[in-house]
């Protein structure tokens, strides 16, 4: 899947009743997960776009996943199975904090739904007769090392090059310093409900 284009989001946000955030600085996160249902790769986007001072819009999309990587499907990752999220939008999901106390990161603070996978193949299972649960987990936001096996047990992962994942944080530290609002939205996009 190509990168998603601001167009496609907004519309496939906007056809799907999603809240969009226009104050400057108001951070809207989002993810695209593509059509793909084997693990293992870097085949899907989370990206950020929001009100610029002159009252435009700034826009952003980095590689990355939002599936649990093939290592934690076939481990298991608890006894129910392995977290995958289910697309949506997670109103005031994350918050800036650290990551398994390693480094900045966005953590989970909010509800999430997901799919419980637990027959330890590397295909991902989001079917109508999947478990579903909702809580909180430890479904963050956080960066990847490049090789997808340890990086992803059901959080959205950002592959860090170039510097991707420090922006990421700096725009949620952007948000934070011009509005002192420290949560953030995140919505689960379908490559197939993004805008043509």
């Amino acid at each position: 899947m190509n990168a998603p284009r601001f167009d496609q989001v907004y519309s496939g946000m906007t056809e799907l009743g999603y809240k969009i955030f226009d104050k400057p600085y108001d951070m809207n996160f989002f993810g695209v997960r593509s059509d793909v249902l084997k693990a293992g790769d870097w085949d899907d986007w989370i990206g950020a776009f929001y009100t610029n001072d002159a009252g435009g819009t700034n826009y952003h999309v980095w590689q990355g996943t939002t599936d649990p990587s093939a290592v934690w499907l076939q481990r298991g990752g608890s006894p129910q199975g392995t977290f995958i999220i289910c697309p949506g939008q997670y109103r005031g999901l994350w918050a800036l904090g650290m990551h398994r106390g390693k480094y900045r990161a966005f953590v989970q603070v909010g509800m999430v739904r997901g799919w419980r996978d637990n027959n330890k193949d590397t295909i991902l299972d989001m079917g109508p007769n999947q478990l579903i649960v909702a809580g909180h987990f430890g479904i963050n936001g956080h960066k990847g090392s490049g090789r997808l096996d340890e990086d992803s047990a059901g959080c959205q992962v950002v592959l860090d090059q170039h510097g991707n994942y420090n922006f990421w944080v700096a725009l949620g530290e952007k948000q934070v310093a011009t509005l002192g609002l420290n949560v953030f939205t995140y919505s689960l996009l379908l490559q197939q409900q993004l805008g043509k």
